[in-house]
């Protein structure tokens, strides 16, 4: 694109000319890297740039690049981009459909990847120094180099995106899920410590790692009338996951397990008024809650959980005229948090 405020920096990233970061937006709505890809080229009408806008639908970022696209009274497209690489021996689907009717937007994705491998694994090397009761000091090293390594992975990740828009009320809700399975990720070779020990050890390690996640993220602006606005974003996300590590060096094993569930939600609640050419003054309140327990097992036991909320009301005045720009803020964060017994608050 012909914008001389842009340029591109490492791999999709969009940066203004001096370096500052771009927030990026189809129809004043977010955009992540999958929508950028699932986007239909030939359907954006117009694309916009803004330094310090004052629409709050561009969440308070200081440059924005905004695509405006085509809208369908009724219909929409299939898309499908696929990879594979044979030496590698990994590829990756991704399927993606928009439809639209009349006010509603439905998009459907769904991707795919999995990835055979016998070349990811790390060698390790480790140096000690441990005092000894006359004052000295004996250092001594480890080094672990790996023989053989064998890793599989897969996963699928399913989303849905509805948007509802009329001249005064967006509203976007997003669900998704990811599948994460690691059913195989073993590497074997040899342990040495010198210099006290020449001899090499053999070990082998044995890893296998599932996370299932389910999320939710919704973005709410409703135009009021009067210059006044109200914008709600609520974001929750679940994750349960379960690990396992059996280590065997020499005679000697040591089996560890763990298995953990999270839940986190965030929202933020802000009103906006605009005082047309003197500034734009916006009221929110934010929070969160985050709650995880973890439970291992093996060569130790253990059961953790946390947890914490945070609450935060604030306001803010922005100001822009020609080359200047003005922004002037409060807010007041409580923090609440438990660990096992343990209650702190700030």
């Amino acid at each position: 694109m012909a914008i001389p405020q842009l340029a591109l920096g490492a791999g999709t990233k969009i940066n203004t000319v001096s370096n500052k970061s771009v927030g990026v937006f189809i129809d004043w709505l977010p955009a992540s890297t999958d929508d950028l890809k699932n986007m239909r080229t030939t359907d954006v009408k117009k694309v916009e740039y803004y330094d310090y806008p004052s629409d709050p639908r561009f969440l308070g970022n200081a440059h924005v690049v905004n695509f405006v696209m085509k809208r369908y009274e009724y219909g929409g497209y299939l898309k499908a981009l696929g990879s594979e690489r044979f030496i590698a021996n990994d590829g990756q689907l991704n399927l993606f459909g928009k439809f639209q009717s009349k006010r509603f937007t439905f998009d459907l994705g769904l991707g795919a990847s999995y990835s055979k491998s016998t070349h990811d694994f790390a060698e390790s090397f480790e140096t000690y120094r441990l005092p000894q009761n006359d004052g000295s000091e004996k250092t001594f090293r480890r080094t672990e180099s790996v023989i053989a390594a064998d890793r599989h992975n897969r996963l699928l990740w399913p989303t849905l995106k509805v948007v509802y828009k009329t001249d005064k009320i967006t509203i976007s809700n997003i669900v998704g899920a990811a599948f994460d399975h690691t059913p195989i990720n073993n590497t074997t070779g040899t342990v040495g410590i010198y210099p006290d020990n020449m001899d090499l050890i053999s070990f082998d390690k044995n890893e296998a790692m599932r996370q299932n996640s389910l999320s939710y993220s919704g973005n709410w602006n409703f135009i009021l009338g009067k210059r006044n606005t109200i914008n709600f974003y609520p974001v929750y996300s679940y994750t349960h996951s379960r690990q396992s590590n059996l280590y065997r060096e020499g005679t000697a094993e040591f089996p560890n397990y763990a298995e953990d569930d999270s839940h986190s939600v965030r929202a933020r609640l802000q009103f906006n008024h605009s005082f047309g050419n003197y500034g734009n003054l916006k009221i929110f309140c934010q929070g969160l809650f985050y709650r995880a327990s973890t439970r291992y097992s093996g060569t130790t036991d253990m059961y953790d959980r946390l947890t914490t909320y945070r609450i935060g009301p604030g306001l803010g005045y922005s100001f822009s005229k020609n080359k200047y720009y003005i922004y002037l803020g409060v807010g007041y964060n409580y923090d609440h948090s438990k660990y096992r017994q343990t209650i702190e608050h700030s």
